[in-house]
């Protein structure tokens, strides 16, 4: 019981980290004009303040992913699991990447944040669902039988 709530905790840290990792990995998109026009202006953080939680981030999102690989090796985690994990780290990936394009300072019209908007929200929204669908059914089948999954 205790390695599957580290299991848990290990997957969460990982979809909670990959927003992070994927933003400062991305980095300022802003055009290098005097004037730019944002979607949203993006608040005033310097590249050296932006190492810290990267860095932070980073390691965390590996350690996490180390975890999960044991515990799978160890058949103390699901296999079945890894396609939710890997779909909510999918759409924080998404938003990681839409905060970097919608916040970058750009000469006239932002297109890449206005199709990042249009596209990856939906898309987000349908991998979260359709994680909480296959997460509800894993539940469900382990509570029918819980000798098996």
């Amino acid at each position: 019981m205790q390695s599957r709530w580290f299991g848990a905790s290990a997957g969460a840290v990982a979809v909670m980290t990959t927003p992070i990792v994927v933003w400062w990995i991305v980095g300022d998109q802003s055009s290098t004009t005097l004037n730019p026009d944002y979607i949203v202006k993006p608040p005033t953080i310097s590249t050296t303040s932006e190492l810290a939680p990267g860095l932070v981030s980073t390691v965390l999102l590996v350690a996490s992913l180390t975890v999960l690989v044991i515990a799978t090796r160890r058949r103390q985690l699901d296999p079945r699991w890894w396609s939710i994990v890997l779909m909510l780290m999918g759409s924080g990936a998404i938003v990681g990447l839409a905060v970097r394009v919608v916040t970058a300072g750009v000469v006239g019209a932002n297109i890449g944040g206005g199709i990042v908007i249009l596209f990856g929200g939906p898309f987000v929204a349908v991998l979260i669902g359709w994680a909480g669908v296959s997460a509800a059914s894993l539940v469900r089948r382990r509570r029918a039988d819980p000798q098996g999954g």
